[in-house]
This record gives structure tokens, C-alpha cells and sequence, in this order.
């Protein structure tokens, strides 16, 4: 339970020290245990509509690695639900807590409304400890604009 609460308590210092990067659809989480060297992954569900802005045309993201420092990586990829289709990784490249987000942005064109799997994984690391990050996203329409995005849905804590 303490370990719970030390987690937690550093996921929302991070989101709150980053909240200038923090928009309506940012989500902060942390990989990995404190006396853990594996890999690990958290995967979320989201689910984009049409909320009068018009019709989704695709899922946009990109992660960002926050402090503290370790030298495993951060990666995200997206899925769509119904057809399996996954989008190439975008990985953070840079160091842990700079002001970049992972290369490349990643876009993964739906088509119409849809469930999307999103992955944030951490590479394994020899360096014991938690990776944290922030994962940015939106839906948009074919144009570009922000359309109906719902609060991820998280599947699976690592």
C-alpha cells in the first residue's frame, strides 16, 4: 500500500510540475516498480466521436519521458480496436523531463467513430526504478480539428 501512494504521489507531482504541457487530453502514469529492472507496459482505451465538429478521421499522439531520470525509453503505439491496425512506435529520444515528445507524432487513421488501444511502454532497463510519463492525444477530424475524445479507459497498470 505504501508503494501504491509513493506512485501516485510522484505521477501527480510530475503532472503537476508539466502543467503547462497538460492539456484535456493528457494522461500521466509510471512504469515499473521501485525494485523492478523489467520492462513494462500500460495500455489505455480511447474512444473518439463526433461532437458536432465532425465525423473523426484519426487519433493523434505522442509521449513525453518525465523525471526522474533512468535510462530505459518510453515508447507509445495506438490500435484500432475493430480492425487491429497499429500505427508504427514513436519513442522519446530525448532526456528524461525535457520540454520534446517522442519522434515521430503518431496518426492513425480510423475513419469514423472508434476504439482505440493505446500502448506506453518502457524499454527494460539495468538501472532499478519507475519511468514516468505523460502521453498526449486527441482525435481529429480530416482536416485537423479536435473532435469528441473521451477519457482513456486504463486496461492494464504495469
Amino acid at each position: 500500500m505504501k508503494n501504491n501512494k509513493k506512485i501516485m504521489v510522484a505521477v501527480l507531482s510530475a503532472a503537476i510540475g508539466y502543467a503547462d504541457m497538460v492539456s484535456a487530453h493528457s494522461q500521466p502514469g509510471a512504469i515499473g516498480r521501485k525494485n523492478s529492472k523489467a520492462g513494462g507496459t500500460d495500455v489505455y482505451q480511447v474512444t473518439c466521436f463526433d461532437d458536432g465538429t465532425g465525423a473523426p478521421d484519426h487519433l493523434f499522439l505522442h509521449v513525453r519521458d518525465l523525471l526522474p531520470r533512468n535510462p530505459a525509453l518510453i515508447s507509445v503505439q495506438a490500435t484500432l480496436a475493430t480492425t487491429g491496425e497499429t500505427t508504427a512506435l514513436s519513442t522519446d529520444w530525448g532526456r528524461d523531463g525535457d520540454a520534446s515528445f517522442s519522434v515521430p507524432d503518431l496518426i492513425l487513421a480510423g475513419g469514423a467513430s472508434g476504439i482505440y488501444n493505446v500502448s506506453v511502454n518502457k524499454t527494460r532497463s539495468k538501472i532499478i526504478g519507475r519511468e514516468i510519463y505523460l502521453v498526449e492525444f486527441h482525435c481529429q477530424t480530416a482536416l485537423g480539428e479536435h473532435t469528441g475524445t473521451n477519457d482513456p479507459v486504463m486496461l492494464q497498470n504495469q
